[in-house]
């Protein structure tokens, strides 16, 4: 029974590492093109707010465009690294008929909790898949280092 469940963790440990991956593959390739813009495409990035709280809730949203027509059904790669660089949030989401997308980044209500090890500046970086195009911009975790010690 023990062994089953062990099986399971694996398989599924290694379905994330593999989508993590694709999804890395993605905003690499859109990156290593070199052209912020793309040919044609633009795709934009931004949150509801640059400061965050611990227990916030980051709203991370944008559109793609190509030559300034929303792009629908295309996988876009959103990526957040920490202050240090480390990857804290990988997710892959489609563009509505819009050209629209959206996902939501929960920080914990202590750090170091998880993938958020640090406060800081954070960076969101996103790419529409095969696109070319990509975008990126910042956020500050504002919160103090240690409550405990005000």
């Amino acid at each position: 029974m023990e062994e089953k469940k062990r099986s399971r963790v694996r398989k599924t440990l290694k379905v994330e590492i593999l989508s993590a991956f694709a999804l890395l593959l993605i905003v690499g390739t859109a990156m290593s093109l070199g052209n912020s813009s793309g040919e044609g495409y633009v795709i934009t990035v931004e949150t509801d707010k640059y400061e965050y709280e611990l227990g916030e809730t980051v709203y991370i949203s944008g559109v793609l465009t190509n030559d300034g027509l929303p792009v629908e059904g295309t996988a876009v790669g959103v990526q957040v690294d920490g202050p240090s660089g480390g990857h804290v949030f990988v997710a892959q989401v489609d563009s509505d008929v819009n050209g629209e997308y959206s996902v939501e980044l929960g920080i914990p209500d202590e750090i170091p909790s998880g993938t958020f090890t640090e406060h800081g500046i954070y960076t969101i970086t996103v790419a529409g898949s095969g696109t070319g195009a990509y975008a990126s911009t910042t956020f500050l975790d504002s919160s103090p280092e240690d409550p405990k010690n005000i």
